[in-house]
């Protein structure tokens, strides 16, 4: 017998992100540093997308502590000098420092952040979803007489299935990638992408890639349009 149980949460790390905001006692810098946005996707501010991670104070300093999205993403040279104008707008002196563990999530954009990107006509990444667990009843171990039993079994079921195995065809290959079409379109389904224009969830990948890195793009089956969806990491 199995239970499975899936429950949507935020992620530890998210919760963390909002209670240092929340404790931090710098309101004012955190609101001042939402008008700092990727430049990239510019109707995305550096919270709503996950990266500003906590705010503080070294004697005259503002301290602000950031994560990239990739380690090597172009656009966090850009973000630390905003962040370091923006602040300097308003006569503080700022320091930006960046802590890459833990990773970066696509899981850490903010609700407000997936609706700009839907209206920014970007299809956000899948919400998170917390893991599944699941308990299963205990299995017999394989010792004594009757272990030697049970082995005896699983390999003798092993050599039948073994039986009449050929070599992998043109066929077989194309049956093959096939298959994974049709898991992909599943999956895509499953994960509840819709294009951001008509909302149909007829949509196919084109490409892994879309103008940058962190996006892929797609074609809408119905409206034929194309667009870009956010990776979900």
């Amino acid at each position: 017998m199995q239970v499975a149980a899936t429950i949507p949460l935020l992620p530890v790390e998210e919760q963390q992100r909002r209670a240092r905001r929340a404790e931090s006692g710098y309101d004012e810098i955190w609101e001042l540093l939402e008008a700092v946005k990727d430049p990239e996707i510019p109707v995305l501010s550096i919270w709503d997308l996950g990266i500003l991670q906590d705010v503080g104070r070294d004697g005259d300093t503002i301290q602000v502590t950031i994560t990239p999205t990739w380690s090597s993403c172009p656009a966090m040279a850009a973000i630390k000098q905003d962040i370091v104008a923006t602040l300097a707008g308003a006569g503080m002196t700022a320091r930006v420092s960046t802590r890459l563990a833990p990773a970066w999530t696509s899981q850490w954009i903010s609700e407000r952040g997936r609706q700009a990107l839907r209206e920014y006509g970007i299809a956000p990444p899948s919400p998170y979803v917390a893991p599944t667990f699941v308990a299963r009843a205990p299995k017999r171990r394989c010792g004594g007489a009757h272990g030697l039993k049970d082995a005896e079994g699983i390999v003798d079921t092993m050599s039948k299935r073994l039986e009449g195995v050929r070599p992998v065809t043109a066929s077989d290959s194309a049956s093959a990638v096939e298959g994974w079409r049709h898991m992909r379109a599943s999956s895509l389904a499953d994960a509840g992408l819709r294009c951001p224009r008509c909302h149909s969830s007829q949509v196919r990948a084109i490409s892994e890639f879309g103008a940058t890195a962190c996006k892929a793009l797609y074609q809408c089956g119905d409206c034929r349009e194309p667009f870009e969806r956010f990776k979900a990491l």
